[in-house]
């Protein structure tokens, strides 16, 4: 089964260390490995943004001329500029960063400040360079249920991406689903390993999670008697479901890459029990994380 052209290729680890589990320092050789790689096997779509420090330079250093690349706008917090000048700023020194002319598609990291009728004029001034022609599609980066409701409903746009992994299932939500099928929105889904949470050894995880020690046994119990590796098991969740359009991968290193690309051999037939599923915002939700 070939899906690498679902698979986006997630570089927040490339502007630093990001996620539980990546203890991985990146030289620039090694980044510019993983991207070739990548390329190589199929993949054509990066996925970055201005707030993961200095991914965009990096990228634009290696050369993605040949990619399609979604980046993110941050929360605005500009008292120097009106909304409509600060957001065309931001995309023009993005793609500088990049070093290309087009993006493919630009999402709104802070989906929340859109709740405030005053802030409109962000969306209003991203979908004026969508249709000069500088992206070819917007959307947002959202972390509830309640965001997707309320987007879908006041906004016109392209793409959602959306956290999804074996333990945080909210967004198989069917009228979700039905809603974005219907207006022509793509489900992008990321955290697929929940930030390497889902791919560690039982005695590496985090005693802040001990609370949740009961799924944890249950999700090694479910690979163990399956003859299942993790990684397999978390890939199988994303690219079995139909609903999703894409899925963002995060690469801490060249060999997880190849593990990545052995693994879609593996993936077809394994099918993924209800009962390892959470709803626990504490666990599933890594911005909670710290006040653990």
């Amino acid at each position: 089964m070939n899906n690498f052209n679902k698979i986006i290729l997630g570089t927040a680890q490339i502007g630093s260390n990001y996620g539980l589990s990546n203890e991985t320092i990146f030289n620039f050789s090694e980044k510019e490995k993983i991207i070739h790689q990548a390329y190589k096997i199929g993949v054509r779509t990066i996925d970055t943004a201005i707030a993961y420090e200095k991914s965009e330079e990096v990228l634009g250093e290696i050369g993605i001329k040949d990619w399609n690349i979604i980046t993110k706008i941050p929360t605005f917090q500009s008292h120097e500029f009106e909304m409509k000048t600060w957001i065309r700023k931001e995309v023009d020194n993005s793609m500088n960063r990049l070093r290309i002319s087009k993006l493919e598609a630009v999402l709104f990291h802070n989906s929340n400040q859109f709740r405030s009728h005053d802030k409109k004029d962000l969306y209003l001034g991203l979908k004026n360079i969508q249709e000069e022609g500088l992206i070819n599609k917007i959307g947002f980066s959202i972390y509830e249920i309640e965001q997707a409701e309320f987007l879908i409903d006041n906004f016109d746009f392209q793409i959602l991406q959306v956290p999804y992994n074996i333990f945080d299932r909210r967004f198989e939500d069917k009228e979700i689903i039905k809603k974005c099928k219907k207006s022509g929105i793509e489900i992008h889904v990321r955290s697929i390993f929940l930030q390497g949470l889902l791919l560690m050894n039982e005695n590496r995880i985090p005693l802040k999670f001990k609370k949740w020690n009961h799924l944890f046994e249950k999700w090694h119990s479910f690979l163990d008697d399956n003859k299942i590796n993790a990684l397999d098991a978390c890939l199988a969740l994303v690219l079995n479901n139909d609903n999703f359009n894409k899925i963002i991968v995060g690469i801490d290193n060249i060999h997880q890459l190849e593990e990545i690309s052995l693994s879609f051999h593996n993936i077809k037939n394994i099918q993924i029990p209800e009962y390892l599923s959470c709803t626990d915002l504490n666990l599933i939700n890594p911005q909670n994380w710290q006040m653990l």
